[in-house]
């Protein structure tokens, strides 16, 4: 997987993120398997490029979390002021 812009990232929804997290962690672990058994050569260069992407997206699930939650405790102050 190359690298994820932000502006790609915000396109998926929490359901498509966490599946995109699962594939990536699942990529991940592979690869530091290979690495630790020494043969690790031209993908060596995959493993950054994987960590950082995943953070982008549970950084982006972090997002979309907090969005709803400043969301909901707005209704909730102005159902409170109109009444």
């Amino acid at each position: 997987m190359s690298r994820k812009q932000m502006t790609a990232i915000r396109s998926y929804n929490i359901k498509d993120l966490q599946k995109k997290i699962r594939e990536s962690r699942s990529e991940l672990a592979k690869l530091r398997a290979v690495g630790a058994k020494g043969t690790l050569k031209k993908d060596s260069g995959r493993l950054r490029p994987l960590r950082r992407n995943i953070a982008r997206m549970e950084t982006r699930i972090g997002e979309i979390l907090y969005d709803e939650q400043i969301k909901k405790i707005t209704e909730e102050v102005n159902e409170d002021r109109r009444q």
